[in-house]
């Protein structure tokens, strides 16, 4: 119990000694997390955007109008649904889609009644299979377009690679940039555990000559490190709760403002958990890099 409570007090005095050097070590560690942990939970916000968009698309296929070349229904709506990316397919004839244009038209739709004839051909409305990214829904649209009875093909998917893109930009780009954050923490907090090492040679020499066992003279200055890299990973978690959820009546606001984003979600406890661990590993491993004291 004695041997503990002082690696305990030495490691708070080494703590003490690392000065402007551990506060560094301490900022560089909280910078680390909160870019990963903003990375994942912004990852999070536009899948749950782009899910809700994925929701809503439909693609259009417009059916010939000449009765030599139609299809029935049935056969048609078969033929759609065995297509590879189909998840829902519904067939729209010219009497439902002049309906439809008519509701969409409001009252301006009123003259539409006027018209001899319809001028509003069957279409084929697919929802496209969840998941499927722009390359499958290019090869959805061309298969459509193959069939005999397919007209013309339209959908608005002009957004799906380009929102692949950014999310792949964030995932990789936040990620590595969080990684050699990290790889900086290790760097800035051996720094600082250096200071401190410097500051207690005299000490530690006079341990060893008493005997005192190395883990009990190292031990303070590891444990130190480690309470470097777990204070900075707290300090950026919690900058991620006051930027989540929890803290949307104040940085809310200044996301929406600042970043034009919105609030990030609030992460449950198995990303804390690895964070916090995160920011304990990078201060081992700055401990451990400072050298023998």
């Amino acid at each position: 119990m004695a041997r503990l409570s002082f690696v305990l007090d030495a490691a708070f005095r080494d703590l003490r000694r690392t000065g402007v050097a551990g506060a560094g070590g301490v900022l560089v560690a909280a910078l680390a997390v909160l870019v990963a942990g903003g990375a994942l939970l912004g990852l999070a916000v536009f899948e749950r955007l782009t899910a809700a968009w994925h929701a809503d698309l439909r693609v259009v296929a417009l059916l010939r109008a000449d009765p030599a070349r139609a299809e029935a229904p049935a056969g048609l709506v078969a033929a759609t649904r065995a297509l590879p990316g189909v998840g829902a397919v519904r067939y729209v004839s010219p009497a439902e889609a002049l309906g439809d244009l008519r509701r969409d038209l409001g009252p301006a739709g009123a003259g539409l009644d006027r018209l001899s004839a319809n001028p509003v051909p069957a279409r084929v409305e697919v929802t496209p299979a969840p998941g499927l990214d722009a390359a499958g829904l290019r090869g959805l649209m061309d298969a459509l377009r193959r069939l005999p009875a397919v007209e013309d093909v339209e959908a608005a998917v002009g957004w799906v690679e380009p929102s692949e893109r950014v999310e792949r930009g964030v995932r990789v780009g936040g990620l590595v940039l969080a990684a050699l954050l990290a790889v900086g923490a290790v760097t800035a907090i051996a720094g600082a555990t250096g200071v401190a090492r410097r500051a207690r040679a005299d000490e530690a020499a006079v341990l060893r000559l008493a005997g005192v066992p190395e883990a009990v003279v190292r031990g303070p200055l590891v444990l130190q490190a480690v309470l470097q890299g777990v204070a900075g990973a707290g300090l950026g978690w919690a900058a991620l709760v006051f930027l989540s959820e929890v803290g949307a009546p104040w940085g809310g606001a200044w996301l929406r403002v600042t970043l034009g984003v919105p609030v990030l979600p609030l992460a449950g406890w198995p990303l804390g958990a690895a964070l916090l661990g995160g920011g304990a590993a990078a201060g081992f491993l700055g401990g451990l890099g400072a050298g023998r004291p």
